[in-house]
């Protein structure tokens, strides 16, 4: 038994290049792991990108109607509309620019009392609820912007 054995290198020739199979093997595998997590990636930003532009769109149609109501409020009632498909064929045209259609609304009417039919507009002066039908963008012209939403809200006054 001899302690002082030399460390021999193992024979070069029995291997034939099965490490450098099983090497480009392995980068494959990582390159197909690094694209996979570029498409997710991707994927997510463009979801995220859809997200805020809607929300922006449905935020500026509420401004909107809100300021609709400050104005109602203050006595200053804007012009009514007779239907509000002018609001919805703004949305579907982009060189609309947005608008906002106000209809009043009788309270009282109907059988039950407490029904909340909708009037022709200006037909009541006693009519204190209104329909507004608001429509919104995601950007400040309409060439840019990639969404638009439309609110409708009761305004009770």
């Amino acid at each position: 038994m001899n302690p002082y054995r030399s460390f021999r290198a193992p024979n070069l020739s029995r291997q034939r290049g099965v490490a450098l199979f099983f090497a480009l093997v392995l980068l494959l595998v990582l390159t197909l792991l690094g694209l996979a997590a570029m498409q997710v990636a991707t994927l997510q930003d463009r979801m995220a990108g859809s997200y805020r532009t809607s929300n922006l769109a449905l935020q500026a149609a509420e401004s909107n109607a809100r300021e609709v109501e400050i104005q109602i409020a203050r006595g200053a009632v804007p012009a009514f509309c007779a239907t509000e498909s002018a609001v919805f064929a703004a949305a579907a045209d982009p060189s609309v620019t947005p608008t906002v259609c106000v209809k009043t609304i009788d309270i009282a009417g109907g059988t039950s009392g407490g029904s909340m039919g909708i009037e022709p507009p200006g037909s009541s002066a006693a009519a204190r609820a209104y329909l507004i039908t608001s429509q919104g963008r995601d950007r400040a012209t309409a060439a840019e912007s990639s969404s638009v939403a439309v609110v409708e809200t009761v305004f009770r006054f």
